[in-house]
């Protein structure tokens, strides 16, 4: 799972996220697409809702994603 289950299917930030060996460093994938519109998808409130989480995460981590280019930016 990762960032567009988040948005299409409602699954939760601790769903998205994948540990690593490496101490701090989680992974939050692009997750699967079933034909949605990414690009739409990256502009509604539920992407907002995101960042407001990951902003609230602990220790002020780096973010990175992994995301497909949205479209007209």
């Amino acid at each position: 799972p990762g960032v567009l289950d988040y948005l299409s299917r409602g699954r939760t930030l601790a769903e998205m996220m994948h540990l690593t060996n490496r101490s701090h460093l989680q992974i939050l994938p692009c997750g699967r697409n079933d034909g949605e519109a990414s690009a739409e998808l990256l502009f509604s409130e539920r992407l907002e809702r995101l960042f407001r989480e990951l902003k609230a995460l602990p220790g002020d981590p780096l973010i990175i994603f992994d995301l497909p280019p949205a479209l007209g930016c």
